[in-house]
């Protein structure tokens, strides 16, 4: 009996002098994991056709721009596609999450780690072809009209700034179908997705008319990090970003 024993014991022995040699061997095999991988969170507007869900998956240009960049990085190409307001709620609510797109205003510098610039964006306040009635010299004169607006949406924002009572838009698409509808009398929104976003509503683009330009809101949008991410992921994001883009990389 004590022969089995000494001969498990030595057997337990050299399966436990084995383990540290097994779990190097994994690590080799496996590979270094890139900084931020399993933390990674990353979370856009719907703003078709730049990014929306198709048949229930992520879609659109700058979502497939976004998910290069970040295949590059060796981070999870997961995008959480939602409303506005939310994307903005969560980008807020912890450290390592991405955001796109997100405009880079004045108030949101220091609310955001940016990686980089993804498109150009104009914006106008548009009417309906067939409200003539509608008149404006400048943003001001807007308050005597109805104006939706997604709340903490820049647009909605800078009316607001302008002295404009906001009627509060569960999406911009909502207010597009609102406009169509008559019951808004204007909305403020880029030129470069209204029409496919109109189309994807099943509305005629020629429907809406562009009233007046507001060139402080047409800037960039780009992909930002939310504060207090690991150093480490945003240099990840930064390389990665300034080798899909060079040029709108952001040091």
């Amino acid at each position: 009996m004590a022969a089995i024993g000494i001969r498990g014991t030595r057997s337990a022995a050299h399966i436990a002098a084995a383990i540290p040699a097994f779990i190097l061997l994994i690590a080799i095999l496996i590979g270094p994991c890139p900084a931020g991988a399993q933390t990674l969170t990353t979370v856009a507007s719907d703003w078709a056709p730049m990014s929306y869900l198709k048949n229930g998956q992520p879609a659109g240009h700058l979502t497939e721009r976004v998910q290069k960049i970040l295949k590059r990085a060796q981070l999870p190409i997961a995008i959480d596609i939602m409303p506005w307001e939310r994307a903005f709620r969560t980008a807020r609510s912890g450290p390592n999450i991405a955001i796109f797109p997100i405009g880079r205003t004045a108030d949101r510098e220091k609310q955001f780690i940016w990686i980089g610039e993804l498109i150009p964006y104009k914006v106008f306040l548009w009417r309906h072809v067939d409200r003539r009635d509608i008149t404006l010299k400048s943003v001001e004169d807007a308050a005597r009209y109805t104006v939706g607006g997604v709340p903490t949406e820049m647009k909605a924002v800078y009316l607001e700034h302008h002295g404009i009572t906001i009627t509060p838009l569960v999406s911009g698409d909502n207010g597009l179908a609102m406009l169509a509808r008559g019951r808004l009398d204007l909305v403020a929104s880029d030129s470069l997705t209204l029409p496919d976003r109109a189309r994807l509503l099943g509305i005629d683009p020629k429907v809406f008319v562009p009233i007046l330009p507001l060139p402080e809101l047409s800037y960039p949008v780009y992909l930002a990090l939310s504060q207090g991410s690991d150093p480490a992921l945003v240099d990840l994001l930064r390389s990665a970003f300034a080798a899909e883009n060079p040029k709108t990389a952001v040091n």
